[in-house]
């Protein structure tokens, strides 16, 4: 989900229940798999997405930025 919408306010309590654990356990497994936070994580999958939109689309940053959180 946050990569379809990272403009949602995510938190760790959303982002466990789309990964159907518990708060800690997702916050531990997604650390031990994917070697960062869920947080830099979903910073990364932002600015990636914010780039993509600079290049494609005449929208200004401050658009993009309220569109991709």
């Amino acid at each position: 989900m946050p990569h379809s919408q990272p403009g949602l306010h995510w938190n760790l309590t959303s982002l466990a229940r789309v990964g159907r654990r518990s708060r800690s356990s997702f916050a531990q497994e997604f650390v031990d798999i994917i070697r960062r936070t869920p947080f830099d994580y979903l910073r990364e999958v932002r600015m990636r997405k914010a780039a993509a939109m600079l290049t494609a689309s005449d929208d200004s940053i401050s658009e993009i930025g309220a569109k991709i959180g």
